[in-house]
């Protein structure tokens, strides 16, 4: 799951994960508020769950860390209906 976010990232950011890490600032490296969002939908649709409302906020978009300490319960819950 870690790789698959790290991708989605870099994929819906532009920027380079490998080089920032999973505890680097992606608010500092450049991603914008849209390109979260579009993190946000693009992990919903890959692991078939849905980011509660109380989870979109900053800080849950701050690191590659901070986004799979959202996900990861969420994933292991199992798909949304």
């Amino acid at each position: 799951m870690r790789e698959r976010v790290r991708q989605v990232i870099a994929e819906m950011t532009g920027i380079d994960v490998e080089a920032l890490g999973d505890q680097g600032d992606l608010w500092q490296a450049g991603m914008a508020s849209k390109a979260a969002v579009r993190v946000m939908l693009e992990l919903e649709e890959e692991f078939e769950v849905e980011f509660p409302p109380e989870s979109m906020s900053h800080a849950s978009f701050a690191t590659v860390e901070a986004i799979l300490a959202v996900a990861e319960p969420l994933v292991a819950a199992g798909p949304t209906a």
